[in-house]
């Protein structure tokens, strides 16, 4: 029996709906699920204008106000069951009858049509195990308001939509699920992952054999001959399918496996991709704080340069130049004549003054100013707001201002990860040989992380550890001691894959020491005072014991101090070595160490 897929995914960020937006177009590792060599195949039914997507979904919310948790788009998946696409082989992924494609889709997106409006695009996907359409719609209700909850909220209306959709294929034999059954209703995700992982095709259970004939019971004779050869074929067709099944179980468990490493990859890039649009907002709101502050603080100096510009130029002789009228003149005159402390005439003639030596005068108070005490216009201001005005609002504090918002937005922004060094084969028979024979590293475990491209040679011979979002440890593999770590904080850890419990540690070579002698662990190294361990947690799978591998010295003890405090049921390790550091103490042949646990220093450590 064929059923109706429907699923949706609702998107509440600029940051989530690009990823969709992306997966969509096929333009990044977020669809492990899609075949790239068939991704040409897939028929855009409603593309985005200017082929943008989350400009297009934008430009149909319009103006409106969102709030701050709203859903921005719904990410519906519509589909069959394989069994109606390739009825006669429903388990040989990424193949469908043509015919019944061609009588799907005249059925379906006449509906799809219909039913979403607002889509800001649809595109049938042919690039994985079974057809489907994945639409982007703009939740708007009958008023052009952005409202989920009233287009896809609450049980009950999503019970309409799978009804609503089973009916528009049900001439094609396709039909509803039952309505409010107990089946487990899956994600997005993992309706992805289970298309993709088909059961094999098992050999035909082989009929039993009847109760034997007389005949076939007497020890000689040909009907006991061709009895015998008979139980032999049954029990050789039941020992194949039995073989079989259990093939058919392990390329289950291989796939299950890799279907959930890529799933991981993808919801570390997720959150990544995610952190870094919330970094950019923040960024670009503290920024547009900054330009407002600066606009205002600009503004607020100009409506202090008009008020001091205005004030009148017989009161500022009067109050800063200690001046007097000439005998010939008096207040009441429209002209006036005054005489400065230090013998300099002005003429007044209301809001303009003249430097009777000179003949050059000016029309404001600043003027008069920067002419008297011979200063340029920033001077003026400064003074006249000493007596006159004692806002703090003059062109320095704009240029403060102009600074201050520059650093907001620079502290704001985080650089972008910085590349690891390109790798160069002609320096890793050294570096190996630094690793192996110098650090003392096993051949084997150097060998295996070198073909991950956990470590490889630099262009200058040093050891390049990659970390996992950008940048690199780098260690000298020369006579001198050298390190360096390329890229901040946003790099995050080196990692080395593990399923054990998780040890953090301080640098690479304490990493590959520590999983030189616990080969499951799942190692993190944090490059000294680079990363605090509560920094780390994406990076740390959930429900495994936490095991804290720091150095004994001063640092090492602060790092400790530090994780114990995020991660209090951790476990403490130490250096096999007395006084040692744990890059120095890998597995050797020769010793019988590992690592211990120090509960009294710990117990000290957690009070």
């Amino acid at each position: 029996m064929s059923q109706v897929v429907f699923r949706i995914a609702k998107i509440k960020s600029t940051a989530h709906l690009k990823i969709a937006e992306e997966e969509q177009k096929r333009l990044r590792r977020f669809a492990p699920h899609a075949d790239p060599i068939r991704s040409p195949q897939n028929i855009w039914i409603r593309s985005p204008r200017e082929d943008d997507i989350v400009k297009e979904l934008h430009a149909r919310i319009g103006p409106q106000h969102v709030r701050k948790n709203a859903v921005l788009a719904v990410e519906v998946i519509i589909s069959a069951s394989p069994e109606y696409f390739r009825p006669d082989a429903p388990d040989e992924s990424g193949t469908w009858d043509a015919d019944r494609l061609a009588d799907w889709r005249q059925e379906m997106e006449p509906w799809i049509a219909q039913r979403f409006p607002h889509a800001a695009s649809i595109v049938l996907h042919l690039d994985e195990s079974t057809p489907h359409y994945q639409i982007l719609d703009t939740p708007l209700d009958d008023n052009g308001k952005l409202n989920c909850r009233g287009k896809y909220g609450g049980v009950a209306k999503l019970s309409r939509w799978q009804t609503d959709a089973a009916n528009a294929v049900a001439r094609l034999g396709i039909e509803r699920g039952i309505m409010k059954s107990q089946a487990e209703h899956v994600t997005l995700r993992e309706f992805y992952g289970r298309i993709k992982r088909q059961t094999p095709k098992l050999p035909p259970r082989p009929r039993p054999l009847p109760k034997p004939t007389i005949a076939e019971q007497l020890p000689l004779g040909e009907p006991a001959r061709k009895r015998a050869a008979a139980e032999q074929a049954y029990a050789a067709a039941v020992a194949a399918r039995q073989a079989a099944i259990a093939e058919r179980n392990a390329v289950l468990e291989a796939k299950a496996a890799a279907f959930d490493l890529a799933e991981s990859q993808r919801k570390s890039a997720l959150d990544a991709a995610v952190q870094a649009q919330k970094r950019a907002e923040i960024a670009e709101r503290r920024q547009t704080e900054a330009e407002q502050d600066r606009e205002q603080a600009k503004a607020a100096a100009k409506a202090q340069a008009d008020r001091l510009r205005a004030i009148d130029p017989a009161t500022v002789l009067l109050d800063l130049y200690s001046a007097q009228l000439e005998p010939d003149s008096r207040f009441e005159h429209a002209s006036q004549k005054w005489i400065t402390a230090t013998g300099q005439k002005i003429g007044v003639t209301g809001a303009l003054w003249v430097d009777q030596s000179s003949g050059r005068g000016g029309k404001s108070a600043i003027d008069l100013v920067m002419r008297l005490d011979n200063t340029d216009f920033k001077g003026a201001v400064q003074i006249l707001a000493s007596r006159f005005d004692h806002g703090e609002i003059t062109r320095d504090l704009v240029a403060r201002a102009e600074l201050k918002a520059a650093s907001i937005v620079r502290s704001a922004l985080d650089a972008p990860p910085e590349p690891a060094p390109a790798p160069e084969p002609r320096h890793w028979p050294r570096v190996r040989t630094w690793l192996t024979n110098v650090r003392r590293m096993p051949t084997e475990l150097i060998d295996r992380l070198h073909s991950l491209g956990s470590v490889y040679a630099g262009a200058f011979a040093n050891a390049v550890f990659p970390r996992v979002d950008g940048g690199a440890f780098l260690r000298g593999t020369g006579e001198s001691p050298f390190k360096r770590t390329l890229g901040g904080k946003n790099g995050g850890p080196m990692v080395l894959l593990g399923s054990g419990a998780v040890w953090l540690c301080e640098g690479p070579l304490d990493g590959l020491a520590i999983k030189s002698r616990v080969p499951d662990a799942h190692v993190l190294a944090l490059g000294g005072g680079l990363l605090k361990a509560s920094e780390v947690g994406r990076w740390m799978p959930k429900g495994r014991e936490i095991v804290l591998a720091f150095d004994t010295d001063e640092a090492g003890r602060r790092y400790e101090a530090e994780a114990l405090a995020a991660y209090p049921a951790a476990r403490v390790a130490r250096p096999p070595l007395l006084g040692r550091d744990w890059g120095d103490c890998p597995a050797d042949p020769a010793d019988d160490l590992t690592p211990i646990s120090d509960p009294d220093l710990e117990q000290e450590m957690r009070r």
